[in-house]
């Protein structure tokens, strides 16, 4: 029995070493890397990208712009790329949106979507910049096609759209809100491992991983997350035209395939790519339209930024307790 308590305590010991090593050295390849980009660039570093136009489809004067919303909705929690560029996928959506909003020859956005979802406040504020886009004049318009997934946070996207098209098999819904955190309370009373908090108020710890969560504090939270489930309905029940009590029974979480969803009222409309340019098409009332992507100018090292350190701060902080509209 001693012999398994050493060996666990020395697991958690080397895989605390283990995280402290990949901190600091993705830390100091930021310190090196950046003190070499302010010597090629006399340290000045654009913290808003120009975006470059691309024709993706399509010809004319009416613009469309295609916005991509694939994978989970999260904030770059560094703030900054590893040379430094910004790689925020939330601040690249909305920089994209305020782009469209402020170019007077885009009449609608074909919100693509493949998402699970994502953080709350993040996903309401790109939704919040969809909504201004629309609002910023009354021909404007928005068609959400989904490609694979359209669930929780990026459900809360698309019902932005005057009209949801979904693929034959994509899932769509989830409606719903949560939080989780890890509890090593059983581990480290097994292992010897103890933490002391020096806090101003019982609840300044809330889900220390280290002590079993107090009923009290577990009803505070779910307060929380109550309230924000509420915001999420009234939102689709607003948007898509859906009472409440109408809406409630698939508001539980649920997911729904593409006829599901719209024998509910979630989508409108099952079919594909031309589909939706089809009727983006017919809902602007134009026989050609040139769909465009916003692309960002950047150099090699900017590239590389958005596809390596990008992903690796994602994982290092998957773990911290958020109010998360997701599915997984």
């Amino acid at each position: 029995m001693a012999k398994k308590k050493n060996t666990a305590l020395w697991i958690a010991i080397l895989f605390l070493v283990a995280m402290l090593f990949i901190s600091v050295s993705v830390n100091l390849g930021l310190i090196v890397v950046n003190a070499i980009r302010g010597g090629m660039d006399g340290g000045a570093a654009s913290s808003r990208p120009r975006l470059q136009e691309e024709v993706s489809s399509g010809s004319g004067h009416t613009k469309v712009l295609r916005l991509a919303v694939n994978g989970p909705i999260m904030r770059n929690v560094s703030g900054g790329g590893l040379f430094g560029v910004q790689v925020d996928m939330v601040e690249d959506l909305k920089r994209k949106i305020e782009s469209a909003t402020a170019d007077d020859d885009v009449a609608a956005i074909i919100l693509e979507v493949n998402s699970p979802g994502g953080a709350v406040t993040p996903t309401d504020e790109i939704y919040r910049a969809l909504l201004d886009f629309k609002e910023s004049r009354e021909d404007r318009r928005i068609v959400t096609f989904v490609r694979d997934m359209s669930a929780s946070g990026s459900y809360w996207l698309a019902v932005a759209g005057d009209w949801i098209i979904a693929e034959p098999t994509s899932i769509v819904g989830s409606i719903g809100v949560i939080m989780q955190s890890l509890n090593w309370s059983t581990l480290s009373e097994r292992v010897g491992l103890s933490a002391t908090t020096i806090k101003s108020g019982r609840n300044k710890d809330l889900l220390n991983p280290f002590v079993e969560t107090p009923e009290e504090q577990k009803q505070l939270l779910q307060e929380m997350i109550d309230s924000l489930y509420m915001r999420f309905k009234q939102v689709v029940s607003e948007q898509r035209g859906i009472p409440l009590a109408d809406l409630e029974p698939i508001a539980d979480g649920r997911i729904l395939d593409a006829d599901s969803a719209l024998e509910h009222g979630l989508i409108d409309q099952i079919g594909y790519w031309k589909d939706s340019l089809a009727y983006t098409r017919d809902l602007l009332g134009k026989e050609e339209i040139k769909v465009i992507r916003y692309k960002q100018r950047g150099n090699f090292f900017q590239v590389f930024a958005s596809s390596s350190l990008n992903e690796i701060t994602r994982l290092m902080h998957a773990d911290t307790p958020r109010a998360m509209s997701i599915w997984r």
